[in-house]
């Protein structure tokens, strides 16, 4: 099977050293996997990227790192749109004469533009984020759209949006547990692992870290706004147990697993948190609110704890009941369900189907 992969052209896969990238992580990880499984993989991604399969950039670096001089920013955002129709017309172009047998697209918002083309080629895309959360009350003009799409939901939609058709197939990020060793003896903290923003309760971890007495090491960075930033610093700072490390460089990520749980106090549904994968592949339960797909990952009792949304006391509860998880379950966890073996096989499946449909 010849499968071609796309992506928007604003960082170099699988991600940039200054912003973690998580669909261009997933793109990258999945050309692997089809290589390794036998395929033959066409990646369209920014030029400088380092993908398996044969990589076509038309020269085209990624628009997030070009510099402009000093300029207004709407401006760039001007840009911004129509260097990405630039980047989408050329690929259409070039599938006209390197036909494939399905196109997988990373980003739903570019479909209409593919099935617009004709290509004749079966459309697959994946929602990077929560499935409802992406479509409920959405326009009556983007829900029709996806009537006749093949859209991938990362985890199993716990509803559909009104006039929202089920995905297609519900396929897991692929996850390689080995790039991460097994910590055994733990030290005797927590950790929280991601971006610093409202969405992903970093604000809540510190409440739960003082509510359970433990201390809490925080890793992140990309503030939404100033003042969430200020806001999120003084609460750090008038916590006896929270200490906030600041962004991780890639060389840091598997020693910040080092701990007895990571906390996850998670606000609003996104699709696959990378972190919360790389935690158990280290041995760290998870604990998290039962929001979104997390029940996906996390299993009540097995790697961890899945406690009802905004309980900091039923977290605080759950930090007490770390010891009776088994790390190495934990890491089981990921390996069985998660691994490029396992996952492969559903995306392929999800390929053959649509291109049986399509005759």
């Amino acid at each position: 099977m010849k499968v071609a992969l796309t992506i928007k052209p604003w960082w170099v896969l699988p991600t940039s050293t200054e912003h973690t990238w998580a669909p261009g992580m997933v793109l990258a990880q999945e050309a692997a996997d089809l290589i390794a499984a036998g395929h033959e993989v066409v990646v369209y991604a920014a030029k400088g990227s380092q993908t398996a399969g044969e990589l076509v950039d038309f020269d085209m670096l990624p628009y997030k790192e070009i510099k402009q001089g000093d300029i207004p920013s709407i401006q760039v955002s001007i840009r911004e749109q129509y260097y990405l129709h630039e980047f989408l017309r050329r690929t259409i172009e070039h599938l006209r004469t390197n036909p494939v047998d399905v196109l997988h697209l990373h980003d739903y918002r570019d479909y209409p533009v593919f099935k617009a083309a004709n290509l004749g080629v079966p459309i697959v895309a994946t929602v990077h984020g929560d499935y409802y959360e992406n479509f409920t009350h959405a326009p009556a003009e983007i829900l029709k759209s996806f009537e006749s799409a093949n859209l991938i939901s990362l985890t199993k939609p716990r509803k559909l949006p009104a006039g929202m058709t089920p995905p297609v197939g519900v396929v897991h990020n692929t996850f390689d547990a080995e790039r991460f060793k097994f910590i055994e003896q733990p030290k005797d903290r927590l950790v929280y692992v991601g971006r610093i923003t409202d969405g992903k309760g970093s604000d809540l971890a510190i409440k739960v870290a003082d509510g359970s007495k433990s201390p809490l090491d925080i890793y992140g960075g990309q503030f939404p706004s100033t003042q969430f930033e200020q806001e999120f610093l003084r609460l750090v700072k008038a916590s006896k147990y929270a200490t906030y490390h600041g962004r991780l460089q890639q060389s840091e990520v598997e020693p910040a697993y080092d701990a007895k749980a990571m906390i996850f106090p998670i606000r609003e549904a996104e699709g696959f948190p990378l972190g919360v994968l790389e935690a158990l592949s280290t041995g760290t339960p998870v604990i998290t609110f039962d929001v979104g797909g997390m029940s996906d990952i996390v299993t009540d009792g097995v790697n961890g704890f899945v406690v009802p949304a905004d309980d900091i006391a039923a977290m605080v509860v759950a930090i007490d009941k770390i010891d009776q998880i088994d790390r190495k379950a934990c890491r089981q966890s990921v390996i069985s369900r998660f691994s490029p073996e396992t996952v492969v096989q559903k995306q392929l499946a999800v390929f053959k189907k649509v291109i049986d449909q399509n005759g």
